[in-house]
């Protein structure tokens, strides 16, 4: 049974008591772009009179039906579930997608071009090099439970009468005021802030001795955009004074290591994969490899692609 059958099914199951419920609902199956080509289907209700309706996802039920739960068990949890998140969702904003709104709550995302090549045929993106792009979103109230971000489509964009240059414009110039590049130490025994690139640079500090560096932003939420941020990339360079390699963690942060120490980049990437294999989520995931930047032409480039290799061997 596939994930949309088995939403039917429940949705069938389920669909008269939630109009016992709320008078004039319905339920439809709702497939959602997690990113990275990770798609989950739910169910979304309509028809009711509230700003905003939760979707309920399907695969973990799915999953536990698959497992031998029985189905007569999973109907009933699913219900009272759905019927309980209906009944606290009252008082979730929606978004306001206008253009003054979307342009006081933007910010920018990394993203694997080679996990969707069509992100940017549908969202409001630019190419930013090393297989990534940086697409735009707007936070969903930020600082809360709720907080969740709502990515923006390029038809949003339009309807909003918001040119995708300007956008992405604006967006760039609040992320870099709002959600500057942060840098910590990594050690063994955790983490410690240094500041931002920008501060540690007018402070005429130098990164020279360090030998692991976390990237992110101060919130950390989709933080590995920052080092695509223009002149990020160079004037980290200029602090460690060194070609360094990027290391992708995931959409949240990235770790620089100094390209001198003797590691070895394909020692790098294995450490990465198997991460992607046992930490980071499909959805959170920036490919298998590891990039290198280069004082010398000022440039990031791809030093191994676990994934694009397999790829070209799959090809032959």
């Amino acid at each position: 049974m596939t994930v949309q059958e088995f939403t039917e099914k429940i949705r069938d199951e389920i669909l008269a008591d939630v109009q016992e419920r709320f008078e004039g609902a319905d339920l439809t199956t709702f497939e959602v772009d997690r990113g990275n080509g990770i798609r989950r289907v739910g169910l979304l209700a309509s028809g009711m009179d509230r700003p905003a309706i939760p979707i309920l996802y399907m695969e973990e039920f799915l999953n536990r039906y698959e497992a031998g739960e029985p189905l007569e068990e999973l109907v009933t949890r699913i219900r009272d579930i759905y019927l309980d998140v209906l009944e606290n969702s009252a008082d979730v904003e929606a978004p306001i997608l206008d253009k003054e709104h979307i342009r006081d709550s933007l910010r920018l995302d990394l993203v694997d071009l080679q996990k969707d090549e069509s992100v940017l045929d549908t969202y409001v993106g630019v190419p930013v090099g090393c297989g990534y792009a940086l697409t735009a979103y707007i936070q969903v109230q930020a600082g809360t439970e709720r907080e969740g971000r709502v990515r923006i489509t390029r038809e949003m964009a339009s309807y909003a009468e918001y040119s995708e240059e300007q956008l992405l414009k604006d967006a760039l110039e609040r992320c870099q005021k709002e959600a500057p590049p942060t840098m910590e130490r990594v050690t063994g025994f955790g983490t410690f802030f240094l500041g931002t690139v920008q501060d540690l640079l007018d402070a005429g500090k130098t990164l020279q001795n360090e030998e692991l560096l976390k990237i992110s932003t101060p919130d950390e939420y989709y933080g590995a955009s920052a080092l695509f941020y223009p002149g990020v990339q160079e004037k980290l360079g200029e602090l460690l004074g060194r070609d360094y390699f990027v290391i992708p963690c995931s959409c949240h942060e990235l770790l620089v290591m100094p390209a001198d120490l003797g590691h070895d980049a394909v020692e790098i990437v294995e450490t990465v994969r198997k991460s992607n294999i046992d930490i980071v989520p499909p959805e959170e995931q920036l490919g298998n490899r590891v990039m290198k930047y280069r004082t010398r032409t000022g440039k990031l480039q791809v030093e191994i692609d676990l994934d694009r290799d397999l790829g070209m061997e799959r090809e032959l």
